[in-house]
């Protein structure tokens, strides 16, 4: 594509951008929060995985229906990998990287609006971040990518 006489090139990443939800649907934010996911579902061309800390199949099976990767973990261990975010929280993993983003929700949750401003390189000024510390270490607690390599293999 030319634009005004000069050659335009953006490059795609083959990897996805991955939006991990941690929640706990005994908690009563995390139980809105899935009412919201449900009702929009996964957004592209974002691969989003819902990271459950105590089971729900109910709610499993209705993410899982609305295009959501479904993962379970320790919240024990959680609380050691990130003792500073609060249940519901979100986190981004760019391509190439291993974590860009772990916090928790804004207004309306805003999940997509937090995605969006990083996918189009806005900074973040508005939210509190975690450091970068605890960012690998709730990366090496979530591991996205093997959540979305094992529900692709099924």
């Amino acid at each position: 594509m030319f634009i005004n006489g000069t050659f335009s090139f953006i490059p795609q990443s083959k990897q996805p951008w991955i939006l991990t939800h941690v929640l706990d649907p005994k908690d009563e934010k995390s139980r809105a929060l899935i009412e919201h996911l449900e009702s929009r579902g996964a957004a592209r061309p974002f691969v989003e995985v819902v990271v459950f800390l105590s089971e729900n199949n109910e709610a499993a099976e209705n993410l899982e229906k609305a295009g959501f990767s479904i993962a379970y973990r320790e919240s024990s261990a959680l609380r050691e990998a990130a003792p500073n975010l609060e249940i519901p929280f979100l986190y981004i993993e760019a391509p190439g990287e291993k974590g860009v983003y772990a916090g928790n929700y804004g207004k309306d949750f805003g999940d997509m609006e937090i995605a969006q401003s990083f996918y189009s390189q806005k900074l973040m000024r508005f939210l509190p971040t975690t450091t970068c510390g605890t960012i690998l270490r709730v990366q090496k607690f979530l591991d996205p990518s093997a959540v979305l390599h094992a529900s692709q293999s099924d």
